[in-house]
């Protein structure tokens, strides 16, 4: 009980070490699947899936007796670190031990392979993702809502919005209904796609079948408005939002701050920071690096001076995107900042690269 406890109070490191200890000190005493349990989920959450793979190979080892809790944490720890392979197996392992894969199994190994789609083979891991569920259907398990709005946001990134409609369509045909997210997915790929009467026909669609936008839907739309640069039509839905018992995220506040920055209009760009402040939003770092990057590229080099101190003076901690802006729009225009008071011991690090 001492590891479930360590591991429950966030000291999964430290639950780790009693775990092995107690392993070298009692080899006969078998832990319960409970503490084991316990024990990995903290080791995942702490992004150690290296110490829940040791924690596992151990716990088998003093006879422990899985259950599916064990294996679908541990495969979405792997999942996690693009480890899809080796998930793949432990998920191949649960019939051994007299188990059978859950739909939640099936979930993560799915939602695991689509979490690569960024990188070189996008196309491979949806057949793989696929080959998944096809699985599933072999063996009885029945795919639900979270199933396919995995596959409807995996073809809605690369851009396959047929596919993405059609995996939608197949869900209703299976008596599953679509939710808002499996909407947000789709609004995010025709919005990227530019098919704004696609976009139109969803929003009607959502409207008829009585589901209800949420904040993403929101920020979907204002980031596609912004980006076709009618900022102010995305002021109307930041209008709505608040209509409609809706809180817009510092996301949705510095997304119109952007548009607005890209537009020229530094004046309305500063109506919305104030609306930010107006509604307990504090301004971050990705507010100020907006406004920053407006003023070095109109050549405003006393005004970003004036912002940065003031981002300073607020405890506000530059980013590595704050850096890149100083040193390419004043630093290497021949302008070095002037960091007032207790910042001043900064200003090295702040104009050097």
């Amino acid at each position: 009980m001492l590891v479930a406890a360590l591991a429950k109070d966030s000291q999964p490191l430290v639950a780790f070490e009693a775990f092995l200890l107690a392993s070298a000190d009692y080899p006969r005493h078998r832990p319960s699947v409970f503490s084991v349990n316990a024990l990995l989920a903290a080791l995942v959450r702490a992004d150690r899936i290296d110490f829940a793979e040791k924690a596992f190979r151990v716990a088998l080892r003093r006879r422990v007796s899985p259950d599916l809790f064990t294996f679908n944490i541990v495969i979405s720890g792997l999942c996690k670190i693009g480890q899809l392979r080796k998930a793949g197996d432990v998920a191949k392992d649960i019939r051994v031990w007299g188990l059978a894969p859950s739909v939640v199994t099936y979930n993560t190994l799915i939602n695991g392979h689509l979490n690569v789609l960024d990188g070189f083979c996008t196309r491979g891991m949806m057949v793989e993702a696929e080959d998944w569920i096809d699985g599933m259907a072999q063996r009885e398990v029945k795919p639900n809502v979270v199933t396919y709005n995995t596959l409807v946001n995996g073809y809605s990134r690369l851009g396959k919005m047929e596919e993405a409609v059609a995996v939608k369509e197949a869900m209703a045909g299976k008596g599953i209904s679509p939710n808002v997210k499996t909407y947000n997915c789709l609004l995010a790929g025709f919005i990227s796609s530019c098919d704004w009467r696609s976009v139109s026909g969803l929003l009607d669609e959502m409207k008829e079948k009585g589901v209800r936008g949420d904040v993403i839907t929101y920020n979907e739309l204002i980031n596609g408005l912004c980006c076709k640069g009618e900022v102010w039509k995305a002021v109307k839905l930041l209008d709505e939002m608040f209509e409609v018992g809706l809180e817009p995220r510092h996301l949705t506040y510095n997304t119109i701050i952007q548009g607005f920055c890209e537009k020229g209009d530094i004046k309305a760009a500063y109506e919305i920071r104030s609306r930010m402040n107006k509604s307990k939003k504090r301004a971050n770092v990705v507010t100020y690096n907006l406004f920053l990057k407006y003023f070095c590229k109109m050549g405003k080099m006393e005004e970003a001076n004036e912002l940065l101190n003031e981002m300073l003076e607020k405890c506000i901690v530059p980013s590595g995107v704050t850096y890149e802006i100083i040193n390419a729009g004043m630093v290497e225009k021949g302008f070095v900042p002037d960091i007032r008071g207790y910042a001043t011991d900064n200003s090295k690090s702040l104009t050097s690269s």
